[in-house]
């Protein structure tokens, strides 16, 4: 299906697309429109892709992959676990200006970005990496 040979890949009926925010996208478009409007769209896509080229996709395979089995923890985790806190702070003051990315409603981007966010908010990130979820990151997580 992914020429490619990565994951995620899905496959909607003879429809095959690879890339996680490519595939948000489209289910959004096909199946559920209201989790990307029109009038969001800008703002979700710049989380999405601060999300992945902004750093934190990196930090995510530093800390949460290692502390869920995929793969070991590097010499760097606890370091990478430290600097967490700011970046995350400044995402979530970039990014959740309302209770969500996309505001009172959820969004394609929260759908994304909410399994790494409640990771890093789990007991076992803080004491394997040094990460602290900012207050604004646990709400997040409370509220989706």
């Amino acid at each position: 299906m992914n020429p490619f040979r990565a994951v995620p890949t899905m496959k909607d009926g003879d429809f095959a697309l690879a890339e996680s925010t490519a595939i948000l996208r489209y289910f959004a478009r096909t199946y559920k429109p209201d989790l990307y409007p029109m009038s969001k769209q800008t703002h979700i896509d710049w989380a999405c892709d601060n999300f992945t080229t902004g750093g934190l996709y990196k930090d995510a395979a530093t800390t949460v992959y290692p502390c869920l089995g995929f793969g070991h923890l590097g010499d760097n985790a606890k370091e990478v676990g430290a600097a967490l806190k700011n970046k995350l702070q400044k995402f979530a003051d970039t990014f959740l200006k309302g209770k969500f990315i996309g505001g009172d409603r959820l969004s394609i981007a929260d759908y994304k970005i909410a399994p790494f966010f409640y990771a890093w908010a789990h007991p076992t990130l803080k004491s394997k990496c040094g990460v602290e979820a900012p207050e604004r990151i646990v709400q997040f997580n409370k509220d989706f």
